[in-house]
């Protein structure tokens, strides 16, 4: 078999230009399009339930590396004023208001996806039950649960001039109260952290030996229930809930001396000191308590919600859709199982 004499040509396709950045996919948005297809496969009506379930999961959890990782170090060359644009064209701060508006759209995506899961788990005898939900019964027997397990790791903080901001490491999740003292109209704020050795979801107990539906409810909805016991004297006005992602970027110097030193260094200094890359689930309640702290003079420049590079973070408090921080706390009951 002999090669042909002329080996044709092949010209560009139309619109991709023979030259020049525009040849190039960027490598961030690349990764949100490949997370979006992980999250195709949530819709997927052939994978069991559950399985659908656990994409999502795993496109939430995904999207917190991008942020922990990825748009840190982009926003660290926009702090450092950097505008050298990448071999795609893009500057730094271009990359993040394009990731921005991607992310809003694939986590709009996501709580959708949610929405209609929670149905099918529904209909296959899953629920996540509302407080409004509950039986009297249930009721008695998540008060001694709370009591017993719950009230015990909890420490509240009023949010006022004689307490400093608490620190809120990476993947803390944290509750925003606002209260009034019974007989008064004057208004305080509060935060709660969640130990992380709370389960996200706590099962209700079947009250017969029959099949029943499996019922869970959210560890928020249960301390928000309760809360009067952790603040006496007061009535909770409203609530919210939020987490906080920080910078978790490590450099490594290759000409270091002792690399075993210098990860131990970098990793203590970024469990404490890492900025924040991004909130999730900041609903007005939680951006309020915020807000109030900053104004009085708190350490709480790091919570600041502002700013372009903060696309979805106002939530309403009274939605029953969950945020993604449940989505996996989900999955962990039913791992290895389907309905």
């Amino acid at each position: 078999m002999s090669l042909p004499e002329k080996v044709e040509r092949l010209e560009p396709s139309p619109g991709i230009a023979a030259f020049g950045p525009s040849r190039f996919f960027n490598r961030e948005l690349s990764w949100l399009h490949f997370n979006r297809r992980v999250l195709e496969e949530a819709e997927n009506e052939r994978h069991p339930l559950l399985e659908r379930l656990r994409f999502l999961s795993i496109s939430a959890s995904n999207l917190d590396e991008f942020y922990m990782v990825r748009v840190a170090g982009l926003r660290g060359q926009v702090v450092a004023g950097i505008e050298t644009p990448s071999v795609d064209g893009l500057t730094p701060a271009e990359q993040l208001d394009r990731i921005n508006r991607s992310v809003a759209e694939l986590t709009a995506e996501q709580q959708e996806n949610w929405v209609t899961l929670e149905a099918l788990l529904a209909e296959a005898g899953i629920h996540v039950l509302s407080a409004d939900q509950l039986s009297d019964a249930e009721r008695a027997w998540l008060e001694e649960n709370f009591i017993g397990h719950i009230f015990p790791v909890l420490t509240p903080i009023a949010v006022d001039p004689a307490h400093p901001f608490p620190f809120i490491p990476n993947f803390g999740f944290t509750l925003g109260l606002e209260l009034v003292r019974e007989g008064s109209l004057r208004a305080m704020h509060a935060l709660m952290p969640i130990p992380p050795q709370l389960a996200r979801f706590i099962r209700l107990p079947s009250t017969s030996e029959a099949k029943e539906p499996i019922r869970f409810i959210r560890l928020e909805t249960v301390v928000g229930i309760f809360v009067s016991r952790l603040f006496p004297g007061y009535r909770v006005r409203s609530q919210g809930s939020f987490r906080v992602l920080r910078d978790s970027d490590i450099e490594v110097q290759e000409e270091a001396e002792d690399l075993v030193r210098l990860f131990e260094s970098a990793l203590k200094r970024r469990r404490r000191l890492g900025h924040q890359a991004r909130d999730r689930g900041l609903d007005a309640v939680a951006s309020t308590a915020l807000r109030h702290a900053g104004a009085q003079g708190h350490r709480a420049r790091e919570l600041r919600a502002e700013g372009p590079d903060w696309p979805y973070r106002h939530q309403s408090a009274h939605r029953r859709r969950p945020a993604r921080p449940q989505i996996p706390a989900l999955c962990q009951p039913f791992s290895g199982t389907h309905p």
